[in-house]
């Protein structure tokens, strides 16, 4: 069986992204059993043998080639007529959903049996008499409304003018319509959750029958590495935030937060319950890490960043922007918890991973989490539940931490890239 697979998002921003992750995760993790059972054909923007790109991946006893990808010609108009924003909007939209239409052409696809598309909202190929298998992850940006693609009605309601609520409505539209183009071109659909399911079927109109969860999985904690204490963090100064090296105090417990600062992700409440935990005398701190975490200036949400801002207690709120593997390690497994106040997710990845390092987690009930998660981790509905939840961990015996502890560590080997990348390869079998 031979499978075309778009690398072409490891060459960009994606790379760091979810849809990078699945890439390099279910490439690196195909079972040896199975290597020489299939072939794959990597397409690629200009490839090269020694493209980097290929670096982040395993490819030893795996039977693949390289092809180029087509470019496509954007048919975008930049700028607007004069007077007439709305018009050069809608022309625009309209040319990106004739492109979906059409597809991606000009492909060597003829000898292929299955494309596995991995980036939902991405013009699939024209590959006729090609099957075509998608991943879908969530439609966050469609269900939370108020947070993400406006509709019309909420964009006037919110003060829009009528052209910017016209607008706001024409994104909303051409986000669903992108992907129920892409759905009649499939084969068949895998959801990461089915949550995930639940919601294409519903908003998405997928038949039930062409779609098949398939859960993600985590990478293990490698313990072959050293994990690395972290020694930059970013302080505040009169020109604004900037890294520096600095000592990280181990002798004070802290709780941590790992991820993105978009609005589903309440950071706020977070903050809050942090506050309220201080003030009542508890010695903690406050770990935010992720590629934006650089301190509260830049963020997007202006709730979030007021609530870094004013906190009482903002001294012992420690950014560290990105952080490596070994450092990420570190943290999992020192942090008193790990804090997850998302709104919606479409599986809940940073979730399993804490657990993975038997960290405990206290989390929001909502989205796919409890799908994976089950009843393990604390669940919370706002900054006091949060509060109450740490307050449990800060009075937990050291036997009854232990026994959470390898808990999460058994619940987390359930999910394994192995296991993911074998149920997608055996779909393909169908």
């Amino acid at each position: 069986m031979k499978v075309g697979i778009d690398l072409s998002p490891l060459q960009g921003p994606h790379r760091m992204r979810g849809v990078g992750s699945v890439i390099i995760n279910f490439l690196n993790n195909i079972p040896e059993s199975q290597k020489q059972k299939h072939e794959f054909v990597f397409f690629m923007n200009s490839h090269k043998e020694n493209d980097k790109t290929l670096k982040l991946l395993d490819l030893s006893n795996l039977n693949y080639e390289l092809r180029d990808k087509p470019m496509m010609k954007s048919s975008t108009i930049h700028g607007s007529f004069k007077g007439f924003r709305i018009l050069t909007k809608l022309i625009n939209k309209s040319s990106s959903l004739l492109r979906f239409r059409l597809g991606n052409k000009g492909y060597d696809y003829s000898d292929l049996d299955f494309y596995l598309h991995t980036d939902q909202l991405e013009i699939m190929p024209r590959m006729p008499r090609v099957k075509k298998i998608m991943i879908a992850y969530d439609i966050i940006p469609y269900l939370l409304e108020w947070d993400y693609l406006w509709s019309y009605k909420t964009a006037r309601h919110m003060g829009f003018e009528f052209k910017d609520s016209v607008i706001a409505q024409l994104n909303r539209h051409t986000y669903i319509k992108k992907l129920k183009i892409n759905i009649k071109k499939t084969y068949r659909v895998i959801a990461i959750s089915k949550q995930t399911a639940d919601d294409f079927i519903k908003f998405v109109k997928v038949p039930e029958d062409k779609v098949s969860v398939i859960h993600l999985g985590i990478n293990p904690p490698d313990k072959s590495k050293e994990p690395e204490v972290p020694t930059k963090r970013y302080f505040s100064t009169s020109w604004g935030y900037f890294s520096k090296l600095s000592s990280f105090d181990t002798s004070t417990p802290f709780i941590l937060f790992i991820g993105g600062t978009d609005a589903r992700r309440k950071l706020d409440d977070l903050v809050t319950a942090f506050n309220l935990l201080r003030a009542q005398g508890h010695k903690l701190k406050l770990v935010l890490s992720g590629d934006i975490l650089q301190g509260p200036d830049n963020l997007p949400v202006k709730t979030t960043r007021e609530a870094l801002l004013n906190s009482s207690y903002a001294k012992d709120i420690i950014y560290l922007g990105f952080t490596t593997e070994p450092v990420k390690a570190w943290l999992y497994e020192h942090a008193l918890a790990f804090i997850y106040p998302s709104k919606y997710e479409g599986f809940g990845l940073p979730v399993l991973e804490a657990m993975s390092y038997g960290t405990p987690v206290i989390c929001y009930d909502t989205g796919a989490i409890r799908e994976i998660a089950e009843n393990m981790p604390y669940y919370s509905n706002d900054a006091k539940s949060m509060e109450q939840s740490v307050e449990k961990l800060l009075n937990m015996d050291i036997d009854a931490i232990n026994k959470l502890h390898k808990n999460y560590i058994s619940h987390s080997k359930k999910f394994t890239w192995a296991k993911t990348s074998e149920q997608i390869l055996k779909m393909m079998k169908n």
